[in-house]
């Protein structure tokens, strides 16, 4: 895989508070806690992305610099608010309500920009959300453009905002691409294939989208890569205690980015990956601030 020492990745998307029935309210988005965990293992990101001038934002800033990370890149927004999305826990899946016109909307291009340049960039990630504003959305191709990097992409399809086919045009060209089983058969679904079965249309989409890496997770199963001209089952490893699932996606991304700035092989990447979704799966919510949690696999793999 990629080998980058002495650089950094730049996290690009959205930051915003899960707001739960009961009034509950948790801090994140996948782009967030992406960044908080490669933070936690040691590789300094750069998370760029927009708050509002409010208590949640004054939150999200707080947050970050206890742990330590760089908030060079969080705008803030003087009219729109902090990101905040609506979950709906009385159904079998979670259903979830974004409002309109959110901070993370409107992150400004020439300020990410400079701010993502001021960087020995390894690597721009980013998720599919972006693509439901047209500002947030060519802030994020003109950093496609001018930064030297690899892309790595998270699908995370959320109808009506995003839905498979928009998924599909996102990831076009892509270093590597992770979706879970439930969005990716939703991509596939928008293509046109026959007599292909799950491990070869993984095949097809990495070949339609022109993408080098495609991993599909599998929840507690593991995950499935697609590389070159092969489709490879990794199977997880550990089975620690279920708490929750949340988050989980979002580890397994930071490590993946981990082994591909590190240069680690693809088979270590993704067990490593693999085993460290199953830690977040162990603890309550999608991040921690005990730095310890990370600490001891940071200190395992090498990173710290």
């Amino acid at each position: 895989m990629v080998e980058a020492h002495e650089k950094r990745p730049v996290i690009f998307g959205e930051v915003l508070y899960d707001i739960f029935p009961d009034g509950k309210e948790i801090m994140g988005g996948s782009p967030f806690n992406t960044a908080w965990n490669l933070a936690g293992l040691g590789l300094n990101p750069l998370f760029v992305s927009r708050i509002g001038k409010d208590e949640r934002g004054n939150s999200v800033v707080g947050a970050m610099t206890r742990f330590g990370m760089d908030i060079s890149g969080v705008q803030t927004d003087k009219y729109l608010p902090t990101g905040v999305v609506d979950v709906d826990t009385e159904h079998s899946k979670r259903k979830f309500g974004l409002p309109e016109a959110q901070a993370f909307d409107a992150i400004e291009g020439q300020i990410a920009l400079k701010a993502a340049e001021s960087v020995n960039e390894a690597l721009l990630y980013h998720g599919t959300l972006p693509s439901r504003s047209k500002v947030a959305l060519e802030s994020l191709l003109l950093l496609k453009r001018r930064l030297n990097c690899h892309v790595y992409v998270d699908v995370n399809l959320r109808a009506p905002w995003v839905r498979g086919e928009t998924a599909v045009e996102m990831i076009k060209g892509a270093t590597c691409v992770q979706a879970n089983r439930g969005d990716f058969e939703l991509m596939v679904g928008t293509c046109s294939f026959e007599g292909l079965d799950f491990l070869g249309m993984t095949g097809y989409l990495k070949d339609m989208a022109g993408v080098k890496y495609l991993l599909v997770t599998l929840g507690k199963e593991g995950a499935i890569l697609s590389a070159g001209g092969t489709n490879v089952e990794f199977r997880s490893q550990t089975h620690p205690r279920l708490v929750d699932t949340i988050g989980c996606g979002d580890a397994f991304a930071a490590v993946i980015i981990a082994g591909m700035m590190k240069g680690w092989s693809i088979e270590l990447t993704v067990d490593r990956a693999n085993e460290f979704a199953g830690a977040v799966s162990s603890i309550k919510g999608a991040v921690t601030e005990r730095k310890e949690f990370y600490t001891v696999k940071a200190s395992e793999w090498g990173l710290i």
